[in-house]
């Protein structure tokens, strides 16, 4: 969106604030540059409206934050009620992977320091490593000799949740680009803006 333009916004006191914002970015490209679209992303403004609201929110909640991965744990919203059944239909569009392969990177994103003295104990040994080494000296030596990518449960059968993967993020990075002209620009920008009218310029 690389020329001026008032854009209303919904209030705070609608628990879908952000929501509504999203559904008027995906609006106002649809309405000016549906003949630009691809066609994973024109069905995406269409798949997106068809979806139960809690499963939209939980979607649009997601792209917000960063990163591609989350733990089912940091996914709680009060407007959205239960994010495991609101992750459903994402899943089952494709658009949410419940079951994706992790490298060690990811993995030490993802757990606490206990739980990865739990998972990787051997390795740790192996390593000749001490159990209460800092995380920082764990990465540094296992990265290089755990070069697999597995599902959580394989690293740790008995995780008690699961990682989520996000699989739109270029979707959305690419409609964000059209409605602000730049990818400077995040859609926290203006999904989580108060104001009467905003000016994207």
């Amino acid at each position: 969106m690389n020329s001026a333009f008032a854009t209303p916004t919904a209030s705070l006191d609608d628990p879908f604030y952000y929501l509504t914002n999203f559904r008027f970015v995906l609006a106002w490209v649809g309405e000016r540059h549906a003949d630009l679209l691809a066609t994973d992303e024109l069905a995406f403004l269409e798949q997106f409206e068809s979806l139960p609201l809690a499963s939209q929110a939980l979607l649009v909640r997601m792209v917000m934050r960063k990163g591609e991965l989350f733990r089912l744990s940091k996914l709680v919203y009060t407007e959205v009620g239960d994010s495991a059944n609101a992750l459903l239909p994402l899943i089952e569009l494709g658009w949410v992977d419940d079951n994706p392969a992790l490298s060690i990177e990811e993995l030490f994103h993802q757990l606490r320091l206990a739980e990865l003295r739990q998972v990787l104990a051997e390795d740790i040994r192996a390593a000749g490593l001490s159990l209460s080494s800092a995380k920082t000296v764990l990465y540094d030596t296992l990265a290089s000799r755990l070069t697999q990518t597995a599902p959580l449960q394989v690293w740790w059968p008995e995780a008690p949740e699961c990682v989520v993967r996000l699989g739109v993020m270029n979707i959305c990075d690419r409609l964000r680009l059209m409605f602000f002209g730049n990818l400077r620009q995040d859609w926290a920008e203006f999904v989580l803006t108060e104001l009467g009218l905003q000016r994207f310029e």
